[in-house]
């Protein structure tokens, strides 16, 4: 299984900046409730799903213009070095919020959107004697919870919040219509961002996540 995402699945810690331990990680959390899943944890910060970000400073030198944070851009190259995958996950939509990016939520969902068609066409499903072309991986889109303070990163003021808290509705539509499965982790009891940043999770909702992700990766293998 592989983990698709952002800081939050990298392990930004919102008090230190620093990453948390593989164990506080909710993809760590999900490997130890779940042992019979190999997890890949493939998180970036700053990744969005289909956005280059040139003004990208964390990353030095920033090549290309930015583009090693635009997930569509990458996610052929990340799968099939994990390949065989059975199950991928996407978690991203916090960053493509960003007001340089200047998109609706409904633009960014079509994003997220346009991976899964990805995922789909890459051909990574199957076991390590081969590969069957009418296989693909199962997908699960998670949607992030909502910023819960916009003035903390400048990319986010005036309006970030109310965005993020709109980002759900577009997700849920969009997993619906490519019949992918779904959870938005705003709804996770326990999860949420960190008022310190606003946009990463602590060790807490690390932990709540990974529970829920569990449940919906037991629902969709059953």
């Amino acid at each position: 299984m592989l983990i698709f995402g952002d800081s939050n699945v990298w392990g930004h810690d919102p008090e230190s900046g620093s990453r948390l331990p593989r164990g506080v990680r909710w993809p760590g959390v999900l490997q130890s409730l779940n042992p019979s899943i190999h997890v890949i944890e493939e998180g970036l910060n700053g990744r969005t799903n289909a956005s280059d970000d040139p003004q990208c400073t964390w990353l030095p030198p920033n090549p290309c213009g930015g583009d090693a944070l635009n997930g569509r851009k990458h996610i052929f190259p990340i799968l099939h070095s994990a390949k065989p995958v059975k199950i991928v996950i996407v978690a991203l939509g916090v960053n493509d919020l960003k007001n340089r990016f200047n998109l609706t939520t409904r633009e960014i969902a079509i994003n997220a959107g346009l991976l899964i068609d990805d995922i789909r066409m890459s051909g990574v499903e199957g076991n390590e004697s081969g590969w069957e072309g009418d296989l693909v991986p199962k997908v699960l889109l998670i949607c992030p919870p909502p910023i819960t303070n916009e003035n903390f990163y400048v990319d986010f003021q005036g309006g970030g919040k109310k965005r993020s808290n709109q980002l759900k509705t577009d997700y849920q539509r969009i997993a619906e219509e490519k019949s992918c499965d779904f959870l938005d982790a705003g709804k996770v009891p326990n999860c949420k961002c960190s008022i310190k940043d606003g946009i990463h999770l602590d060790a807490d909702s690390h932990r709540a996540l990974a529970q829920a992700v569990n449940d919906k990766i037991n629902e969709m293998t059953a």
